[in-house]
């Protein structure tokens, strides 16, 4: 089985899906978060949260 690379976030990334940037940007943020994250295992810190 191929192990997943992993992929840390910090606090700007989350809060790009919901932002209110152009709409090219939007949509490659969302394209990220529904199609190519699901190729790595993601990291996000309690504080973030």
């Amino acid at each position: 089985m191929k192990q997943k690379l992993k992929i840390y976030f910090d606090t700007s990334v989350p809060s790009n899906f919901y932002d209110t940037y152009p709409a090219e940007q939007v949509a490659f943020t969302r394209l990220f978060w529904n199609e190519v994250l699901a190729r790595f295992k993601s990291y996000i810190s309690p504080v973030t949260i």
